[in-house]
């Protein structure tokens, strides 16, 4: 791991040093205003506050207890930062929607301080730019030195508006128009122990990754599994004499970026086609990244026109490695199956319907047994399948494929489902021609 050191000048305090590989904390206080209750025109309230913000960059999230004083008491309200989402909790622990701060809302709490900003960077460097930084769905825009943001915010009352952050020294402040919504003074980093996350946030974080969330999970004779758990997806690599194939995107290009340079460090081969099971934004995700590193990708006739668009979108707000290093797009079509095969590997992709998309990719490795379902299979133990899972076994049936595990794509956990599942466990849904006493 790198190491990294933070030096903050603060007034009055001089010099300090923190180690990136250890939690620290920061203390302010300040005032933020409320606006949302005025008395009367131009009224609003000014309430005097203070903030604990503490940081783990080996986990890379941060947890920020605002307090604000009512009456002679301070009343906590808490917030946590993980790749790049800022949630709250409920009084079950469950993670929710976090709503703002008085007048501070959570693209500027996001930027609060430069070290919450600094993190942000490291977790999603696709969102920082020369330009500014992309926040919370806000585009901030630098202005000046650098220290100073800018964004243009709405209101369905007041209309358009411009909210200022600056970061001076040891301080923030946060303005809109003229009127200033909150500010802080700083305390020094230091160090401190390590902060509880909590657990249940799938359904509302940011959809990104850290490289150390990406393991090969080598299942033998050339298959290997990824499970990105925090995504609850899967994807799947193949492997071939000199080459890789992989199956399934994981929401955006940099994600598949840092599995693409995962694929590169370990097992050291290109990746010569790609191919995802349906046209969902989580299965494309990555074409532009395979693409980039010269790729073919393999998809049905009809999603032709949905990639083509995809890899010449603009991606200027949030630039991938494709937009840095354009390349031209080549694309097999798949009408009814695509067999990839060398002198020890053997896999097939079938286009098949599934009742959930117009076409849909499986695959099939007949040596190994194995078939990708994508997000067709959702088997419930002791429970009667129906629908598209019903489906997909009739059609393996069908096709005739010698089937002695399926791995699903997605998920890999909730929904009671298990994400593998053994021929056995499906009792009669899968026949072969063996079933009916005739030779395969």
């Amino acid at each position: 791991m790198k190491v990294f050191a933070l030096f903050l000048m603060t007034s009055g305090i001089g010099m300090a040093q923190v180690d990136w590989e250890l939690p620290f904390s920061i203390q302010g206080q300040g005032k933020v205003t409320e606006r949302s209750h005025p008395q009367f025109p131009g009224h609003f309230h000014e309430i005097d506050c203070r903030l604990e913000m503490k940081v783990d960059l080996a986990r890379q999230s941060a947890k920020l207890t605002f307090s604000y004083r009512e009456a002679d008491r301070w009343v906590p309200q808490t917030y946590y930062f993980r790749a790049g989402h800022i949630y709250q909790v409920d009084e079950d622990g469950k993670a929710t929607p976090a709503s703002s701060f008085g007048d501070l809302e959570l693209p500027a709490m996001a930027i609060l301080h430069p070290k919450l900003l600094d993190l942000d960077k490291l977790m999603n460097p696709q969102n920082h730019s020369s330009v500014g930084v992309v926040t919370q769905n806000s585009l901030w825009r630098k202005t000046g030195d650098g220290k100073t943001f800018e964004r243009a915010v709405f209101s369905d009352v007041h209309g358009d508006g411009l909210e200022t952050l600056t970061h001076n020294g040891n301080a923030v402040m946060v303005t809109r128009e003229d009127s200033r919504l909150f500010q802080m003074s700083f305390e020094a980093p230091r160090a401190c122990e390590t902060f509880s996350m909590p657990e249940s946030f799938h359904e509302i974080e940011a959809k990104s990754i850290s490289k150390s969330e990406i393991a090969l999970k080598d299942v033998g004779e050339g298959l290997y599994l990824i499970d990105l758990v925090r995504l609850n997806t899967r994807v799947f690599v193949v492997e071939f004499d000199s080459f890789l194939v992989v199956y399934e995107g994981a929401y955006s290009s940099q994600n598949v970026q840092l599995i693409a340079e995962k694929l590169e460090t370990e097992l050291k081969k290109p990746v010569k086609y790609f191919a995802f099971s349906h046209l969902h934004d989580q299965y494309i995700a990555g074409i532009r990244t395979w693409v980039e590193r010269g790729a073919t990708i393999l998809a049905p006739e009809s999603t032709k026109p949905l990639i083509e668009k995809v890899v010449n979108a603009a991606f200027s707000l949030n630039p991938d490695a494709l937009a840095a290093n354009p390349k031209p797009l080549n694309i097999l079509v798949v009408d009814r199956n695509f067999p990839i095969e060398d002198a020890e590997q053997k896999l097939v992709f079938w286009n098949i319907d599934s009742q959930h998309t117009k076409d849909y990719l499986i695959f099939h490795l007949p040596r190994q047994k194995v078939v990708g379902s994508g997000d067709l299979l959702f088997y419930r133990p002791g429970q009667a399948l129906k629908g598209r899972s019903l489906k997909f076994c009739e059609t393996l049936s069908t096709l005739e494929l010698d089937v002695e595990t399926v791995y699903a794509t997605w998920p890999l956990s909730g929904y009671g489902t298990k994400n593998v599942v053994e021929r056995e466990e499906l009792g009669g849904y899968i026949k072969t021609k063996s079933d009916d006493g005739l030779a395969e």
